[in-house]
C-alpha cells in the first residue's frame, strides 16, 4: 500500500480537496481500494465522506497514537493506497505523519529551499511534476494544437 500525505502548515491550501479528489480517481481508474484518513481535528474530509452515495473510496477512523497500526490493517484489508489529510499546521505530529508516508521527497525539498525535481531529477517525484506542468500548459489556448478551419461555401 502506498500512503499519501497532503500537509501544508497554511489551512486553505487544498489539501482536503486534493485527498477527495484524488482517492476517488484511483478508484475511478481501477487502482484501488483506496482509503482516506482525516488526521485533521476540524473533520472536514470525515464530513465529506458521510455525504457520499458512493462506499469507495472507504474512510478509516484511527486514533493519532495508532496511525501505524492502524495503516498496517488498512493494507491488511487489500488496501493500494491511504490518503491521509493533515490539519494545517507544521508539528511533532505532521513529522511523525511524514515518516509514515511514500513520498517524502516533497517534503524533504521544501525544508531545504529546493523543488523536488531539483533535488532528484530522474525520481518519480520529478516525472510527476514533469507531467503536471505539460498537463497545466496545455490547457492555455496558445499551447493546443491548432484546430482545422473549415471553409464554408
Amino acid at each position: 500500500m502506498k500512503t499519501i500525505l497532503a500537509t501544508s502548515q497554511k489551512g486553505g491550501s487544498g489539501k482536503t480537496t486534493l485527498v477527495e479528489t484524488l482517492s476517488v480517481e484511483a478508484e475511478r481508474a481501477g487502482d484501488g481500494p483506496a482509503w482516506v484518513l482525516d488526521t485533521d481535528p476540524q473533520g472536514t474530509l470525515s464530513q465529506w465522506h458521510e455525504r457520499r452515495e458512493q462506499d469507495q473510496p472507504q474512510r478509516a477512523e484511527i486514533a493519532f497514537d495508532q496511525i501505524a497500526a492502524g495503516l498496517e490493517k488498512i493494507e491488511g484489508r487489500g488496501a493500494a493506497y491511504c490518503f491521509v489529510d493533515t490539519a494545517p499546521t507544521i508539528s511533532s505530529q505532521s513529522a511523525g505523519l511524514i515518516k509514515l508516508a511514500d513520498r517524502v521527497l516533497y517534503a524533504g525539498a521544501m525544508t531545504g529551499g529546493r523543488s523536488a525535481p531539483e533535488l532528484a531529477p530522474r525520481s518519480a517525484a520529478a516525472e510527476e511534476i514533469a507531467q503536471l506542468w505539460a498537463n497545466v500548459k496545455s490547457c492555455f489556448h496558445e499551447n493546443s494544437k491548432p484546430s482545422r478551419k473549415v471553409k464554408y461555401g
